[in-house]
């Protein structure tokens, strides 16, 4: 069934009516009284509306006021784009003092009082949705505290399962049955948090461990405790004590309680799960902890939830993660419940059935479920219908239990990612998402709650997707270094039921075509497009999102189809926020998209667009913009038009060479992305970004230099310049970047003579080079660096230039041939005992994971390299000048160990491996260009 979560948009429009450039203008158009009104109704329905949506599911009629409420927000959205749209065309023409005379033009004049009369309009149906809220004796304030409406409640679990039911889980139970029986784990009690989907067989596999031989003989006392949603103290105990003792205990005091169960506990081994547990209050189940640590040595507790969040809080040791079952098991799962004891079975009923065990994604709910629904159907036509029929369309089935049971999942979500999750349902099953897209697409959408002004709504969004993957709604993998989450079939057939007509899919293949009250739509061009496909997507003038996914192969009749589909975006979609077009054949967009006049993120990413489209500069309420991987040539002044642009991403554009002073002008920039182009320098004008965030230049080959008052962007935190290999100095004074978190490479020296010292107070994160080590003049400029206060610098690198190696190695060599001291460069020596201080006050954090020397002229290396760094995964020594390796077979988390062209290194002896137990980690071990090795 859907719902209707309408918090998000109305707080979005609310924000907009507070807004400094809508407040100006509605004054300057005389529409002000109508806009605060607006404003004040809202406010009054808003503090209503959470328990509105709460209570939803059992009122028919409250659903319905919600749906027409949330029609409403949308239109009055609608109006406030238009009237924020002229005014940005005001502000563009640069005409602050002359807006009054500019509004005296006719087709001004008709502008206001078309938008006056759309105001009133809504004002006047919003008071009439309003007059009705009193019927529904709808509460104020934050209900969330208060125990959910549902349309289904989890029946309480106990520990009984019938082993022989349960297939595939034997792996899984041996693992959690050794952590039971393991008492070395210390004196205090241990907890494992079994996470995993709702339907997954968390209960069935804590049953399975529960009732175990081993595990019975093992625990004096073994409890079950079904918690749900209410992890409330004194219920809890007085259900622990009823588990310990098989019978029922009368209520009393929460003291006289406590100390009933403390007498059950004491000094015995004891086994407790709590089962289903949603809460991840710290404060409560440090209070219930606290009685069962009267326990014995090796005491365990099992908790199972679909929240790693309660797993981490509550558990002493990572969460086992339930994973899927196999088909073969689902399989057999689905036989039991459809055939049950038959031995004649119809062969087309298994083939059938066998694609209908594939829908289930290894879910054992789904697979038990669905056998169970098709138990008592001995009709072909049934089964083929459960098996080409979208599973979600089941809910309505009240024997089909799959969904309501994920559905728990959903309803304890906030307003806000109820509606992110919802959203995801455009995406067809199986399908990738790009997490940095999604947030930019819900961002831009005005899903996202703002923080008070601490955090960025991007930074809120990435928070949701960790929330939703937390809940086991998301699955999240990498592709490359891009991370990206999918959706389970199941949770997306559950997405699409909450979601309802809002949110399509239009595939011609499947026949899958958009409702016209569609506000979320995605179109999967597998082929060319039928007339009448266009025609419905023509029909859908609500959307407001147009997710393209192209898949078909590009011909010589594809150009006509992309115009025409183009034309049909442009024209009569133009309600549209969120147009992505990644890979799709454009050469050229049309002019109409200046009707487009609402659209806020544009992705046209892997297109064939060579020439930077002048109507995209026509968009001003744009705040994304990708073109990454395009054939774009060159961006015009015009970028700087694009005042709330939030976000460019030119990167991969490997025919564009330079950047337009005018993109100083985007004052909202926060995000830059130039990585992998051919721009050889930036204009100074980027330094007046002071928003800017993230700049990214991620193997810029011809960039020779930084913009020299990088420094006055105050809001960087990023300055990704991985693989400039042809930089050659830093700007000065980066040390004023108090934001500045990554910095891959610093270059001492060079053009601007930028010390060490810059780095002192920065708190760099992730991974940092530093470069031309030859060009530090001392000691004390190198201890400034503070490198063993930077925590968060997980992997290093310190090089000098080769010139040096080499120049060290062979005064070496001619030292060993002739034997005589004054032929030894004085200049050389000082260079070598001046690298080897250098590299002694380099000292990192011992949080290093990865370590890297090059170029290094110093004959031995510092003493820190012995034992301090404790957490070195990757050690790399190369073209170094030492004769002698330090002590490296003590490091005991050291995996990967590379010794490459150490050409003074002779022997690998007893000092370097340190003694007994040496390289108790080590997996791999190269020795590389050690040409005077000799064992």
């Amino acid at each position: 069934m859907a719902e209707i979560v309408a918090t998000s948009l109305l707080r979005f429009i609310s924000d907009k009516l507070a807004s400094k450039a809508i407040a100006e203008f509605a004054m300057q158009t005389g529409i002000d009284k109508e806009l605060r009104k607006l404003e004040r109704t809202l406010s009054t329905i808003q503090d209503v509306l959470e328990d509105a949506e709460a209570r939803q599911v059992k009122e028919k009629a409250l659903r319905s006021w919600l749906s027409e409420l949330k029609e409403l927000a949308y239109d009055a959205d609608d109006v406030l784009d238009d009237f924020a749209f002229k005014a940005a065309k005001l502000k563009k023409a640069n005409m602050k003092e002359k807006v009054r005379n500019l509004l005296s033009f006719p087709k001004n004049i008709a502008f206001q009082r078309k938008i006056a009369l759309r105001v009133k309009e809504i004002n006047e149906r919003l008071d009439e949705i309003a007059e009705v809220r009193s019927k529904f004796h709808l509460k104020e304030g934050v209900v969330r505290s208060v125990k959910l409406e549902r349309s289904i409640t989890r029946e309480e679990t106990g520990s009984f399962i019938k082993e022989s039911e349960v297939y595939g889980r034997e792996v899984d139970k041996e693992k959690i049955v050794e952590f039971l029986m393991n008492t070395s784990v210390g004196d205090d009690i241990g907890v494992i948090g079994i996470v995993g989907l709702g339907g997954l067989g968390k209960t069935t596999l804590a049953g399975l461990v529960y009732n175990d031989e081993r595990v019975c003989g093992h625990f004096q006392k073994r409890m079950w405790v079904c918690v749900s949603e209410e992890f409330e103290i004194k219920r809890l105990v007085r259900l622990i004590i009823e588990s310990s003792t098989g019978s029922e205990f009368s209520p009393m005091n929460l003291d006289a309680m406590q100390r009933s169960l403390i007498n059950q506990l004491q000094e015995k081994r004891f086994l407790l799960v709590l089962d289903d547990v949603w809460s991840e209050s710290h404060e409560k189940w440090d209070s219930l902890r606290a009685l069962l640590t009267v326990g014995a040595k090796g005491s365990k507790v099992i908790v199972t939830t679909r929240n790693e969040h309660v797993a981490s809080i509550m558990g002493t040791i990572s969460p086992y993660w339930l994973s899927n079952l196999s088909l073969d098991d689902c399989w057999l799962l689905f036989e039991r419940r459809a055939f049950g004891n038959e031995v004649d079975r119809n062969p087309d009923f298994v083939v059938i059935g066998k694609e209908i065990v594939k829908k289930c994604g290894g879910v054992p709910l789904a697979a038990k479920a669905l056998g169970g629904l098709l138990r008592f159907k001995r009709s072909e036509s049934e089964w083929l219908a459960i098996k080409d029929n979208e599973l979600w369309k089941l809910a309505s089935d009240e024997n089909y239990e799959v969904l309501p049971a994920l559905k728990l999942s959903y309803d304890h979500l906030s307003s806000c990612l109820k509606q992110c999750f919802a959203y995801c349902s455009i995406f067809p099953k199986d399908f990738s998402i790009n997490t940095n897209t999604l947030v930019k697409l819900w961002g831009d959408e005005g899903f996202l709650e703002p923080s008070d002004g601490l955090m960025h709504w991007e930074q809120i969004g990435l928070q949701c997707v960790d929330e939703l993957q937390a809940r086991s709604l998301f699955q999240a993998s990498k592709i490359g270094e891009v991370r990206v989450v999918k959706m389970h079939d199941l949770v997306h057939d559950l997405a699409q039921s909450v979601a309802g007509n809002e949110c399509s899919i239009v595939d011609a293949v499947t026949r899958r075509y958009p409702s016209q009250n569609s506000r979320y739509a995605s179109f999967i061009c597998n082929q060319e497009p039928p007339s009448p496909t266009l025609q419905l997507l023509c029909d859908a003038k609500k959307l407001r999102t147009l997710y393209l996914d192209y898949r078909r192969n590009v011909d010589k009749e594809t150009e006509q189809s992309v115009q025409e589909v183009l034309h049909v975006i442009s024209s009569d979609i133009n309600l549209l926020r969120a147009l992505h077009l990644k890979g799709y054949p454009l050469k050229a967009l049309p002019q109409t998209f200046k009707k487009l006049r609402h659209l806020r993120y544009l992705d046209l990413s892997s297109t064939p667009l060579e020439i930077f489209p002048p109507c995209i500069s026509t968009l001003l309420n744009l705040q994304t913009l990708s073109l990454w991987n395009s054939e774009i040539k060159s961006i015009p002044d015009s970028i700087g038009d694009l005042h709330n642009l939030c976000t460019l991403n030119i990167s991969h554009c490997v025919n564009l060479t330079s950047l337009p002073s005018s993109i100083g002008r985007l004052n909202c920039l926060r995000e830059l992305d130039c990585s992998r182009t051919k721009i050889n320098s930036l204009p100074e004008s980027v330094c007046t970004l002071s928003n800017l965030h993230t700049l990214g230049l991620e193997q810029c080959f011809s960039i020779h230099e930084l913009p020299q008052n990088l420094s006055d962007m105050k809001s960087l935190v990023n300055l990704n310049i991985i693989g400039c290999i042809n930089l050659t100095c830093m700007p000065i004074n980066l040390r004023k970047l108090k934001q500045l978190r990554t910095l891959p490479i610093f270059i001492p020296g060079g053009k601007n003579n930028c010390t060490l010292t810059e780095l002192g107070s920065l708190k760099l994160e992730g991974k940092l080079q530093l470069k031309n080590l030859q060009n530090v003049r001392s000691v004390e400029e190198a201890k400034c660096a503070q490198l063993s206060e930077k925590h968060n610098i997980k992997t290093l690198k310190l090089s000098w230039v080769c010139d040096s190696y080499i120049t060290s190695v062979q005064a070496h060599d001619e030292h060993d041939k002739d034997g005589n001291e004054d032929e030894l460069a004085i200049a050389t020596v000082v260079k070598i005992l001046l690298a080897e201080d250098v590299l002694q006050s380099l000292q990192p954090s011992k949080s290093l994971e990865e370590l890297k020397i090059e170029g290094y002229v110093g004959r031995a290396f510092p003493s820190w390299m012995n034992l301090s760094l404790s957490n070195l995964v990757r050690l790399t020594l190369t073209c170094c000048a030492c004769e002698k390796i330090p002590t490296l077979g003590l490091l005991p988390r050291l995996q990967v160990l590379n010794l490459v062209e150490l050409p003074l290194i002779e022997h690998l002896g007893s000092d370097f491996y340190g003694g007994a137990n040496a390289f108790s980690s080590l997996q791999e071990l190269e020795l590389n260009c050690l040409e005077n090795l000799e064992e």
